[in-house]
């Protein structure tokens, strides 16, 4: 089976633009790039917004790596949530993680 890490900034403050990071695998072990991934984030307040490998916020720097980066500030503090759903190419997986965001707000700029 593949498999899919992933990892993230815990704890953030208002402002602040959070990544996270998957690092997936194929059956052997291997890092592999799927054909396709899916990103969605959900807020704390329940909306969900979907990113797919195409979008700025997506990237995949190395084989196997891909990164998810808030395109603005996150301007909602609670609990949000990423999932990522891989496919093809011998990366069948997905996985979650999810970050805090605090409710003081640090300003930018």
């Amino acid at each position: 089976m593949s498999s899919c890490g992933c990892s993230s900034s815990r704890s953030l403050l208002l402002g602040h633009r959070p990544s996270v990071r998957f690092d997936i695998t194929d059956v052997d072990g291997d890092p592999a790039d799927p054909t396709a991934i899916t990103i969605r984030v959900m807020s704390p307040s329940g909306t969900i917004v979907a990113y797919d490998q195409d979008h700025a916020t997506v990237s995949n720097p190395a084989v196997g790596t891909w990164i998810w980066q808030a395109p603005d500030g996150i301007d909602e503090a609670g609990e949000w949530w990423v999932y990522a759903v891989a496919e093809g190419g011998g990366a069948d997986v997905a996985a979650e993680t999810s970050f805090v965001i605090g409710d003081i707000h640090v300003p930018l700029g």
